[in-house]
């Protein structure tokens, strides 16, 4: 099933159109996958430098009881299940979590653990040594949420205020999105600084058995999507990739409409050059509307060149049915001419008898070739005329000439999509038909089918040979061109049909010529069913059985 042009068109501009939000949401996307990737270089990192702030807390001999209870396993579950694997997952999403506020450290009089100040204090080094290679901001705070440790200059300050931190302390980890305190004047693609507006921060609980010892405090800019893919080559590829959908759709839709149109050139040209015959439907018309338009020129442009063979060929038959009785008059007024002084008064008359009939000939052939173009060429308006009384009007004008026209109706009041003028012309060309080749009795009956009417027309003149039955709806065919025939009456009455949604065809008969006639019904026809028998202008209405 190919698709309209406009639904194509409307496809690609939305697709089009679609891509900028693709790209955000790609990016976005991208940007949360960093933001995670970071926390759980943290959280790695967190694990570590706890593990070994723990050792240094067991170095300075703590008791069970330092520290403060942890909430997050029961005592118990502990107990039982020592060594059990606690694995910390990265959760944090640029679409679900809030980027809050950046918060100055406070200072406070609360001071610092002893035993954790002092193990802070061997500790720093350890921690401005892991900065150099991971460039995270790293703080180590004792169970109360004092800095004792620092990669900074904040060494005592009170940071237990901040959500992260206080969720810590109860021995949950800690995490949040905050925003940088300040920017700088945003670095290069190239440099070690990271551009992003906001910090992972990360709080990790250092626990000792079931209690919280301490706290490990960690941050760090995530990349951004355009950094990372930078660094690894494959922002080239992105933008690339984005400009290659573009110019594809722009491609496409272009296509779309200049490869019909150019196959279309093609042909026709080749069809004026003499290379092709005719215009074939497209194989690839790509949408429905050039399907419909290559088929629809296909047509024409075979329906024209039909029409120039038959115009041809319909000059030829024109050139030969004039010729003859156009040579028969210039014959005769030779003779007239050339021996005036030697023809009798009857001879004379014959010959003006003879040009007399074959100007007489030549004028009905052209009123018939034009009542033969009309009915080829014109599509009448709409409108419908009664079949009945068109045979009356027939009857009336041809009774003189028969000695019996009977015509029977299943129901009165057929009407047919035709104007009556062409549906007069229709009868009357059957009736005179049936004179001409000897006819005197002619039964006619008209059935309702549905939305059609038909007409069986016969007569019992002398019929037509089997070697004739194809031929008699050519123009220009007649066995009795000697009894005036030309040959298109029965061609005009096929073409009114055909022009009128009818048809007609000769059937088989014993004698004479029956003729089946279909006409299409009309829409709005009025139906009244005939009451016994009656007479009506010498025709015969008898009712029949529908």
């Amino acid at each position: 099933m190919r698709l309209r042009l406009s639904t194509l068109l409307v496809l690609l501009n939305l697709t089009a159109l679609s891509a900028p939000f693709v790209a955000f949401y790609f990016l976005k996307t991208y940007d949360s996958g960093l933001v995670r990737q970071t926390e759980r270089e943290l959280l790695a990192q967190s694990a570590a430098i706890g593990a070994a702030f723990r050792d240094a807390l067991n170095e300075q001999g703590i008791g069970t009881d330092y520290g403060t209870p942890s909430e997050r396993f029961e005592p118990s579950f502990l107990a039982s299940n020592p060594g059990i694997w606690l694995p910390e997952e990265a959760n944090l999403s640029l679409s679900d979590t809030p980027i809050l506020p950046p918060s100055e450290p406070q200072r406070s009089n609360v001071r610092a653990d002893p035993i954790a100040f002092s193990a802070g204090q061997q500790f720093s080094p350890f921690l401005r040594g892991i900065q150099m290679k991971t460039l995270a901001g790293l703080r180590v705070l004792d169970y109360q949420g004092i800095v004792v440790s620092s990669t900074g200059f904040d060494v005592g300050s009170d940071l237990s205020g901040r959500e992260e931190v206080s969720e810590a302390l109860r021995g949950q980890t800690g995490r949040a999105l905050r925003s940088r305190d300040h920017m700088e004047e945003k670095p290069d693609l190239a440099s070690i600084s990271r551009s992003n507006r906001f910090r992972v921060h990360v709080a990790y609980p250092i626990i000792r058995e079931d209690r919280v010892v301490g706290v490990v405090y960690s941050i760090r800019t995530p990349k951004t999507a355009v950094k990372d893919l930078y660094e690894k080559n494959n922002l080239l590829f992105v933008v690339g990739g984005i400009f290659s959908l573009v110019i594809g759709l722009a491609m496409l839709a272009s296509l779309s409409l200049s490869l019909p149109i150019r196959a279309l050139v093609r042909q026709a040209e080749n069809v004026i050059r003499g290379n092709q015959k005719g215009l074939q439907p497209l194989k690839h018309p790509i949408t429905k509307d050039f399907e419909i338009l290559s088929n629809t020129m296909s047509e024409l442009a075979n329906t024209l060149a039909r029409r120039a063979g038959q115009i041809k060929s319909f000059a030829s038959s024109i050139s030969h049915e004039f010729k003859t009785p156009i040579t028969s008059i210039s014959g005769a007024v030779s003779i007239l001419q050339d021996h005036e002084g030697e023809l009798s008064v009857e001879q004379r008359q014959q010959f003006l008898h003879n040009i007399s009939e074959d100007v007489t000939r030549m004028n009905q052939l052209i009123n018939q070739l034009l009542m033969l173009t009309r009915a080829d060429v014109v599509k009448s308006p709409a409108a419908s005329s009664d079949l009945a009384a068109a045979i009356q009007r027939a009857t009336k004008r041809y009774e003189p000439n028969f000695e019996g026209i009977h015509a029977y109706f299943s129901r009165k009041g057929a009407l047919v999509d035709m104007p009556e003028e062409l549906l007069d012309s229709v009868i009357i060309n059957l009736f005179h038909n049936a004179m001409l080749y000897g006819g005197d009795k002619l039964e006619i009956s008209v059935h309702i089918l549905n939305k059609q009417v038909e007409m069986i027309f016969s007569d019992n003149g002398d019929g037509i040979a089997a070697e004739n039955r194809e031929k008699i709806f050519k123009p220009f065919y007649t066995t009795g061109e000697s009894r005036g025939g030309t040959g298109l009456g029965l061609p005009i009455v096929a073409t009114l049909l055909k022009n009128h949604g009818g048809n007609i065809e000769l059937l088989e008969s014993t004698g004479g010529a029956t003729f089946r006639l279909i006409f299409a019904r009309a829409a709005k026809a009025s139906i009244v069913e005939a009451q016994g028998s009656e007479q009506c202008n010498g025709v015969r209405a008898e009712a029949l059985t529908p």
